[in-house]
């Protein structure tokens, strides 16, 4: 019988899978989702154990069963309920200790481990086994998987050379002692190693947990802030878009008067530019679209009014309204107003000049004032001839004792031609 990581040739059935000894248990439970890479891995495991005859079993990195040769599962148990592959859980109790710590040498150091041989109750009698780990290397398809091995040791003939080996247990238990004690001692320091690996990622991670629990009461913090900040805008928001809605409104509407109205209305500026004007303005000057913000003294127009920038700027310097009747051509009149364009806090920003045709007012005083000179020259030729038909003496003296008026009769008198 080999001691060392070489045993003896068993070929297996590549076939062979963890279902057919373990108990009924389904293969559905135990390998789902493998599919072609069992295959291969059963491939795999007939070309590595042809060469081997021992019991063995093919663990992938997180030591779960993915294939198992003949007589394999005698060494394995399955608890009721829900099955596990894991080979650490399966494996019968007494080797669940030695499987673990192969397998772990065989991670650390990626050789072939062995454990010592232990006393296994098997189908009524007691067995000794010794637990063969070895890391598979062969391709890729192999890499992460290990290889283990159940050797039976059973008790041989004495011969020269020795002992057998239950003998050679129990002729140097001391050396058992002495090996069981290493693999304690080593089993602390790897525990106390990992301890300590455990404990500072503990406070790492700890640290990192007040971190994120700091960053976020920030981001709450923050997130307070901004959904405060957002009702805010919100709130002006509403605000500016009914100010926009109430601006637009009012300047549609002024839009429209200024469109349908028949008063010619031309905005200034200080600077007596041009900001605005209405459609009938053009009636009395010269205007287009382009000319906004052009001066107003740069505008040709009809009026009779060779003071109209004289007396916007009087307006601008005195804040008053000046008014006059200014003629347009022959026939037409119109009323010209200059009055100041008061803007927030009553700051004068400019001027606004009107031009209302009076043209039909001028015309109708024109006319009565001709009727009213016709009628009081018929009633003063009534009145002369009823005066002179009257034989008294009339007269009429002003304030300041002078003949206003003198019948005829009293001129005849006087002799008064």
């Amino acid at each position: 019988m080999n001691t060392d990581c070489d045993v003896a040739e068993n070929p297996l059935d590549p076939t062979h899978n963890v279902a057919g000894d373990a108990g009924g248990a389904t293969p559905e439970s135990i390998h789902a989702g493998l599919g072609r890479r069992e295959a291969q891995l059963g491939e795999l495991h007939l070309r590595l154990l042809e060469q081997y005859s021992p019991p063995s079993i093919v663990v992938n990195d997180t030591h779960d069963i993915v294939h198992l040769s003949d007589h394999a599962g005698r060494y394995l148990q399955f608890a009721a309920g829900e099955v596990s592959a894991n080979a650490i859980k399966v494996v019968h109790p007494a080797l669940r200790i030695e499987l673990r710590t192969a397998l772990f040498k065989s991670e650390q150091t990626k050789n072939c481990a062995e454990s010592a041989p232990q006393s296994v109750e098997l189908e009524g009698r007691t067995e000794l086994v010794r637990l063969i780990v070895k890391p598979m290397k062969s391709d890729d398809v192999a890499r992460g998987f290990y290889l283990v091995l159940f050797e039976t040791m059973d008790a041989a003939p004495a011969t020269a050379q020795g002992p057998t080996a239950a003998e050679h247990v129990a002729v140097e238990p001391d050396d058992e002692i002495q090996f069981l004690k290493k693999r304690l001692s080593s089993t602390i320091e790897e525990y106390e190693a990992a301890n300590e690996e455990l404990k500072a990622s503990n406070e790492e991670l700890q640290a990192m947990n007040e971190e994120l629990r700091s960053a976020s009461e920030e981001l709450e913090t923050k997130k307070e802030e901004l959904q405060s900040v957002n009702e805010e805008l919100v709130t002006e928001n509403h605000g500016l878009k009914s100010s926009v809605e109430e601006l637009s409104c009012t300047n549609l509407d002024l839009n429209t008067l200024m469109a349908s109205t028949d008063i010619g209305t031309i905005f200034l500026d200080r600077q007596l530019r041009i900001q605005r004007f209405t459609p009938s303005a053009q009636q009395v000057f010269n205007l287009i679209p382009a000319d906004m913000g052009r001066p107003l003294a740069d505008i040709t127009n009809k009026l009779a009014y060779e003071g109209f920038i004289a007396d916007a700027e009087k307006v601008l310097e005195k804040r008053t309204t000046i008014e006059r009747e200014i003629r347009v051509g022959d026939e037409s009149w119109l009323l010209t107003r200059i009055a100041p364009y008061r803007a927030a806090e009553e700051r004068v920003a400019g001027v606004v000049a009107t031009f209302i045709d009076i043209t039909r007012r001028k015309n109708a005083e024109s006319d009565l004032q001709k009727e009213l000179a016709k009628q009081l020259e018929g009633q003063l030729h009534r009145f002369n001839t009823i005066m002179t038909a009257v034989p008294d003496f009339v007269y009429e003296i002003n304030s300041e004792g002078r003949f206003t008026y003198a019948s005829q009769s009293l001129l005849d008198l006087w002799q008064i031609p």
